[in-house]
């Protein structure tokens, strides 16, 4: 058998184009996907349930990516699904959950980035209740369902290079959560060719480190 190589470099995946959706149906997917985003404990099943009686709401073109989640989801024991999200989320640099790490990786300007989220957060009346970093995907997407400020897309498409790392490393790994991502991408604007260069580089150099009394563990997939 042939055994996988660890630190290849994952390719950019083919672009996916905007989806035209009312604030109800961004609002209804960003919340579907930061429960499914978050590690699968109290919120994940009650999320697929849902899924059942929104579904119908969605565009196709979102519908068609968030049942080959569910549909993976629902047909595994959920300790396999544990695992596979430790897997791709706690152990690789190219799918962190955390926005400013695509921005800021691990330097210096991490903190000031993340106080900015921070600060987003408390101008649209809002805290982060979690005990993640206020950039944390999840907690950004819940912002934009419970709000339904498009402040909070425009924030997204600012990030959507790192997005775009997260989903080709995602589905350079073959995982289902790479559905989720192509969901998420499709209620954000078009991205301009600046961008698209942007997040091509950052595939291929990965998030910014400072070597220096950093004690780095994961792997650079």
């Amino acid at each position: 058998m042939t055994k996988p190589v660890r630190f290849l470099i994952p390719s950019p995946v083919a672009p996916i184009e905007p989806v035209a959706c009312t604030e109800q149906q961004i609002r209804t997917a960003h919340m579907l996907i930061a429960a499914w985003l978050t590690y699968p404990e109290e919120r994940f099943d009650p999320a697929l349930a849902a899924y059942d009686e929104v579904r119908d709401a969605l565009p196709a073109g979102i519908r068609v990516h968030l049942d080959a989640f569910v549909d993976w989801a629902v047909t595994r024991p959920r300790r396999e699904v544990c695992e596979h999200y430790v897997e791709v989320f706690d152990q690789r640099r190219r799918t962190a959950l955390y926005l400013s790490y695509y921005v800021a990786g691990d330097t210096r300007l991490r903190g000031s980035a993340i106080l900015g989220f921070k600060d987003f957060l408390g101008a649209l009346g809002y805290e982060n209740g979690t005990d993640e970093l206020d950039d944390y995907l999840p907690v950004i997407l819940e912002l934009s369902a419970t709000s339904g400020d498009p402040l909070v897309v425009q924030l997204l498409a600012a990030h959507r290079d790192g997005l775009e790392v997260m989903r080709s490393a995602l589905h350079a790994a073959h995982s289902p959560y790479a559905h989720l991502l192509d969901g998420l991408v499709c209620t954000l604007p078009e991205v301009s060719d600046e961008v698209v260069e942007r997040f091509q580089r950052l595939i291929t150099q990965g998030p910014p480190t400072e070597m220096v009394g950093v004690n780095f563990a994961w792997s650079t997939s």
